[in-house]
């Protein structure tokens, strides 16, 4: 008909549903050191979280926790020595970590136990419309202004790695609490259109 050919509509941008507020639990620190596990696939929120919470386990202790990373450290043998020179200052432990089956949570349990300390887990859990959120953020983080959140791109092995050795989180593993926390986008940490930009 007349009119020529109609502008195909705008193709929808998923970053705009991950943005959209959600109804979050707060994780409250203990006032005293205790271990927190974070378990989660590679780039799903942890270490956003993590630096979200340094101020609020810092008021809880009176002491800056620990941000333990084997991404910064290196080995798991680093992070459980940097976890117990925590504990040993009298300092909460963060384990930003993928913490992907029961040998590695199992690790912090122990440690936990031989300090006399509370261990809790935090699990970041995706609904079904995230499953393509941890590739897009893997890609923002790329470009992160923040150098704490910026990270070099993960190659896509890392993410069907974590899929097929990851054990799930079970209740007879020793934590006194497993916290779900599902993504909450934050703006303070990443700007709308950082976060929009779509490689």
């Amino acid at each position: 008909g007349a009119g020529g050919a109609r502008p195909l509509p705008p193709v929808a941008n998923p970053a705009d549903t991950w943005m959209r507020p959600v109804a979050s639990p707060v994780f409250v620190f203990q006032n005293r050191p205790e271990i927190v596990v974070l378990h989660g696939c590679p780039s799903c929120g942890k270490t956003t979280w993590t630096l979200r919470h340094i101020p609020d386990a810092t008021l809880a202790t009176g002491r800056p926790p620990c941000w333990v990373s084997q991404d910064k450290l290196g080995t798991w043998q680093r992070c459980i020595k940097a976890t117990e020179k925590a504990l040993t200052e009298g300092r909460t432990a963060i384990i930003d970590n993928t913490n992907y089956d029961r040998k590695t949570r199992a690790r912090y349990i122990s440690l936990a136990r031989n300090f006399k300390v509370p261990v809790r887990c935090v699990h970041f859990v995706l609904a079904p419309d995230q499953q393509d959120l941890p590739k897009h953020l893997n890609e923002v983080r790329a470009d992160h202004p923040n150098p704490l959140v910026a990270h070099a791109p993960i190659p896509p092995v890392a993410f069907s790695g974590f899929a097929s050795r990851q054990e799930p989180l079970a209740s007879d593993e020793g934590f006194q609490e497993i916290f779900i926390q599902p993504f909450v986008y934050d703006p303070a940490t990443t700007p709308p259109a950082d976060f929009r930009k779509w490689h």
